[in-house]
């Protein structure tokens, strides 16, 4: 049979310690959920590219861009190609066939949506009124 417990009374002093307890742990990090739903975007090379200048004197160019795979989120950034070097094109508007919430922001064109081997015309004006030879990079995230 057991024996009786401790007599009743005052425990043991708290040890000297700063705080009465262990302090909060660190914040969680995110869910591995989390880690593999959220990836980068990429460069997307074109299957496909052709830059037609309609308007120099206006900086009104066409571009027919056919993606090499599927691409959500797309983002491309126009340049200026130069003897040297390359210059950021300022871009001043932008307009895509049945892709109505394309838009400017950060001098890039945004939100397109690139199918595979379909090709899109992507009208758009620059703020440079002469003939330049022109470069694409494209950027979003492979489906």
């Amino acid at each position: 049979e057991p024996g009786p417990g401790p007599e009743p009374g005052p425990g043991p002093e708290p040890g000297p310690g700063p705080e009465p307890g262990p302090g909060p742990g660190p914040e969680p990090g995110p869910s591995q959920d989390t880690i593999t739903s959220k990836k980068n975007k990429v460069s997307i090379k074109p299957e496909r590219l052709r830059v037609i200048c309609n308007s120099k004197e206006k900086g009104e160019y066409t571009l027919i861009y056919t993606a090499k795979s599927d691409v959500s989120e797309g983002e491309m950034k126009f340049y200026m190609s130069a003897e040297t070097q390359n210059y950021e094109a300022e871009l001043l508007n932008v307009m895509v066939d049945n892709q109505p919430n394309v838009k400017i922001s950060n001098n890039r064109i945004c939100n397109l949506r690139l199918i595979k081997g379909q090709a899109i015309k992507i009208k758009f004006r620059i703020n440079y009124s002469d003939y330049c030879s022109m470069e694409v990079k494209t950027f979003g995230y492979s489906v």
